[in-house]
């Protein structure tokens, strides 16, 4: 097949893929299909006049295709893809890269069919991208802080507005979260900042460490690094009685003091159910749509008069939820809610509402949450996991990055920035980076570097 006849073959061949992919047997099934599928061509087309880049392919068989590239050998390798989660004979995958007037080398492309054969297929190509516009990308960063949350956004505009969600650990956390803003993105303030819940490796990189004098990214604990201003502070309106515990009488006290000097706008108790069409503190974007869908207490969960001293699932639930759609693509952060919050949204909000290009999984991809009914409500083509087994074996678990796997879902962890990486195989730390216009989207498993 040859990519210049009529794009109507194109459909085509996209409707023949998702109708045949649905008889493929299942893996479980002995007598399921075990051949890889093939490439069978490949083409890289450079459209005027939006200079955009596109990897045009044909298999053997129905797959879901990821292309491969770099800027050089010695470069970490981003991963391109289309947006679509149908299984296909063809496709076509926007290459979505930030840098103008710049040469990329394609590595190669894996293909996976519905049986869960994979294959890569190297290629020896290069491609020029044209002239960038990054005021159409949507920029996301899960910073890697370990075994903790910070999840960094960029919004698609003229003037792009900054967004933070957690900030990791109390101690080197905050350090590390300014590095990764200023050193990659320029930037010193942020429009809005949110907890999700009352956790320290959630919330302590805004308060730094008292004990070591170690910065946080609100209040300055004896370092040199001046407090950010933030615009909005965003939090949980409904906490659950009793859990707030030390870490939280920290970050109050940080917002208290970033208040004192000025450099705070708002500190906002939000609950579930708000969005950016009725609350000004949720309109971090005209291009973007942002829900909570989660926040606070949840009563099904533990009645008040029956709170245990073991608070921690509790305080996990109380997460607020966080649903971003920037056109045909969504993200879905779970912050570290557990099979309740599952249960929370699903009893709450439409299935197709519920449907992410991109998960967050919840409590750093433990078995507590993430289950299968849940996995298969969101169908995302990609999850994201914040942890370091290093310093938390026990979550990242074995048995959740199975369930991705068996689905076709790609995963990217924070000491496992190499796709699907197995937790007995060694990992590649990095900060793990999306950007998307709003369709098709680019994980890159470094630092990418704005102009």
């Amino acid at each position: 097949m040859r990519f210049a006849a009529a794009s109507i073959a194109l459909v085509g061949l996209l409707l023949l893929g998702s109708s045949c992919a649905d008889n493929e047997e299942s893996p479980f099934d002995p007598d399921a299909d075990r051949t890889p599928p093939e490439l069978t061509d490949f083409e890289i087309e450079s459209r005027t006049p939006s200079g955009g880049v596109y990897a045009l392919w044909a298999a053997s068989e129905p797959v879901r295709a990821v292309v491969e590239y770099r800027l050089e050998e010695s470069e970490q390798s981003r991963y391109a893809y289309s947006g679509q989660r149908e299984w296909a004979e063809a496709g076509i995958t926007k290459l979505v890269a930030v840098s103008s007037a710049t040469t990329y080398e394609i590595v190669g492309v894996r293909l996976t069919d519905r049986a869960g054969n994979e294959t890569i297929t190297e290629r020896d190509t290069t491609f020029t991208t044209g002239t960038v516009d990054l005021e159409n990308l949507l920029t996301i960063a899960m910073i890697d802080v370990g075994w903790g949350d910070a999840l960094y956004l960029r919004t698609p505009d003229s003037h792009p507005r900054h967004i933070l969600i957690d900030a990791g650990h109390p101690g080197q956390d905050g350090l590390k979260v300014r590095e990764f803003l200023e050193d990659s993105f320029g930037v010193n303030r942020l429009d809005f900042a949110s907890m999700t819940h009352v956790h320290e490796d959630h919330i302590g990189g805004f308060y730094g460490d008292d004990f070591d004098g170690l910065d946080g990214l609100l209040l300055n604990r004896g370092g040199t690094g001046s407090p950010f201003s933030v615009g909005t502070f965003l939090d949980i309106r409904d906490k659950t009685p009793g859990t707030i515990n030390g870490p939280y009488g920290d970050l109050e006290f940080a917002v208290d003091s970033l208040r004192a000097l000025g450099k705070l706008g708002e500190w906002v108790f939000l609950g579930p159910g708000e969005s950016s069409e009725t609350h000004e503190a949720l309109r971090w974007s005209d291009m973007l749509r942002v829900d909570l869908l989660a926040s606070g207490k949840k009563d099904f969960l533990i009645p008040d008069y029956s709170l245990q001293e073991e608070i921690g699932s509790v305080q996990n639930n109380d997460s607020m939820v966080y649903r971003v759609q920037y056109g045909r693509f969504v993200l879905l952060l779970m912050g570290d809610g557990e099979f309740a919050t599952e249960q929370y949204l699903q009893n709450n909000w439409p299935r197709e509402f519920l449907r992410a290009s991109v998960l967050k999984l919840g409590h750093h991809g433990s078995n507590d949450s993430n289950s299968e009914r849940f996995i298969d409500v969101v169908q995302p083509i990609v999850g994201l996991i914040p942890n370091a087994i290093s310093e938390n074996p026990g979550v990242e678990h074995p048995y959740v990055l199975n369930r991705l796997r068996v689905r076709g879902i790609d995963y990217y962890a924070s000491d496992r920035a190499i796709p699907n990486r197995d937790r007995a195989e060694s990992g590649v730390r990095g900060d793990i980076v999306i950007v998307t216009d709003g369709e098709a989207f680019t994980v890159a498993p470094i630092n990418l570097y704005y102009e």
